[in-house]
């Protein structure tokens, strides 16, 4: 498994509020004021075989194979410091991060600095809809099994 870890920026004041549903590995979350669970953990299984580069928008750092579907939609109702950090069960599992706003924004991060969890930290995300992917830096096959 891996997941998630969402954090309000320090010195804000706590505007962020509530969870949403929830359909299999993904989960809707509505983030306002007055959040109270700080932070959010999200967990979830990644894989698939699209290239990060590809649902980021651009050619660039995002490395690793996901679903085309995000693991998690975040809805910011207002305009907060966030840091979000990826992590796995696994210590030698290599997991990368990538958020995408509305508007095609798009932020990556893996492990490659100093071999620590990916993470974007300290970043202040404007209100909006927002999408988390956490995959594999390599593509994770189907498993198949032949019938008896």
């Amino acid at each position: 498994m891996v997941g998630v870890g969402v954090n309000v920026g320090a010195g804000i004041g706590g505007p962020v509020g509530g969870a949403g549903g929830s359909t299999g590995n993904r989960r809707d979350l509505g983030v306002g004021p007055h959040f109270r669970n700080d932070p959010i953990r999200l967990r979830g299984t990644a894989g698939g075989q699209e290239p990060l580069a590809r649902l980021a928008g651009t050619a660039g750092r995002c490395r690793g194979f996901a679903q085309a579907q995000p693991n998690h939609t975040l809805v910011l109702q207002d305009n907060v410091f966030l840091d979000v950090l990826a992590y796995s069960d696994d210590p030698q599992g290599d997991v990368t991060l990538l958020v995408r706003g509305a508007d095609g924004t798009a932020w990556c991060a893996d492990r490659e600095y100093r071999g620590r969890s990916p993470q974007i930290a300290r970043r202040r995300f404007p209100q909006g809809t927002y999408q988390i992917w956490w995959p594999p830096a390599k593509p994770i096959a189907p498993q198949l099994t032949p019938f008896p």
